[in-house]
């Protein structure tokens, strides 16, 4: 039964199809599309999820068999992950710009025992932009025997290709920041440090997630991937946790930039603090002088003399320099 199944998906023609389906073929190690639009075990049908459909409806047997998942289909482009079961898996890449956050290209990957199929979101790119960045990351493999045991790879070497270079950006930005504690406004530290902490965030649970992907790939469940495959999925594995450990240590550094910038803080409130302490220390006499003289005491000769209030004002004005005097060699006013 199980040939003539393979039979039929030989000889199915989609022509007659949406041409939102697209069949794709393997030659000279890269994917071309189909001129024939005929399917077999190595195509790869792409096609992007607002017509997920076809899938169900179609009349090819390969095809029409993803019905039976249409709810896993439909509740799947939310979140990185894989699931494998007993004659299938679903694979969906939430694949993200680190420069746009808020950006994310959603792709599903289909496998059953039939065929490859790839939806995706076309609100960002079409199929050639997916099938474009397959082929650049086949383009340094040396040799490819199962291209569509390799889409997971190829998707995802693709998403971190360029990381490396953003997280040293992200890393310049944080010694500047770092540099410009004293000299910026303190609501402008705030911002940007919330901001850092939160894309480091996002792209540490990104790299999370793609790497329970990968260790779920690399435990080979349906024996399809050979060792070579295999190994190529480790070493992507490697790089992900080298990147993984970039921005851990990147995030413990904005957050010892976020403790200078406290500990600054704290140095200008101490200052502060510094000088009102001085100013009290130097008025608290004065306050006793003018608390002695306000009784007005019958018997306080001086509120009878003439002399009295120049009296008065010398000696605050000695007190004071007393008081700042003594500051002065205890080093208090340093």
């Amino acid at each position: 039964m199980t040939a003539n199944i393979k039979d039929n998906i030989n000889s199915t023609n989609l022509s007659e199809t949406n041409l939102g389906l697209l069949v794709y073929e393997f030659v000279d190690n890269k994917f071309v599309q189909s001129k024939t639009q005929q399917i077999n075990i190595d195509s790869l049908v792409i096609l992007p999820f607002s017509q997920r459909k076809l899938l169900y409806e179609s009349s090819c047997p390969g095809l029409n068999w993803y019905k039976h998942i249409n709810i896993d289909i439909e509740n799947g482009l939310h979140e990185t992950k894989i699931d494998f079961f007993h004659d299938h898996y679903l694979c969906v890449l939430q694949l993200k710009n680190i420069e746009k956050q808020s950006i994310n290209e959603a792709v599903m990957i289909l496998k059953n025992e039939h065929n490859h199929v790839i939806l995706y979101d076309e609100s960002q790119f079409d199929a050639a932009h997916y099938i474009n960045l397959i082929n650049i990351s086949f383009s340094k493999l040396q040799t490819i025997a199962h291209a569509n045991s390799l889409l997971i790879y190829a998707l995802i070497r693709s998403d971190i290709e360029r990381d490396r270079s953003e997280l040293v950006i992200l890393e310049n930005n944080v010694v500047e920041l770092e540099s410009n504690l004293s000299s910026s406004s303190k609501d402008s530290i705030r911002l940007q440090i919330l901001a850092l902490r939160k894309k480091l965030s996002g792209i540490k649970r990104h790299y999370e997630a793609i790497t329970d992907v990968l260790e779920d790939v690399s435990e080979n469940p349906f024996n399809d991937f050979q060792e070579y495959i295999l190994n190529d999925y480790h070493r992507l594995n490697n790089k992900i946790d080298r990147l993984y450990k970039s921005v851990i240590k990147l995030t413990e550094y904005v957050i010892q930039v976020r403790e200078a910038y406290h500990a600054q803080l704290d140095i200008n409130l101490n200052s502060i603090m510094k000088f009102f302490t001085i100013l009290s220390a130097i008025f608290m006499p004065l306050t006793l002088i003018v608390g002695w003289y306000g009784m007005n005491f019958e018997n306080m000769p001086e509120l009878k003399s003439s002399f009295g209030y120049l009296y008065v004002i010398g000696l605050s004005s000695i007190t004071i320099a007393i008081c700042l005097w003594y500051i002065k060699i205890k080093g208090y006013w340093d």
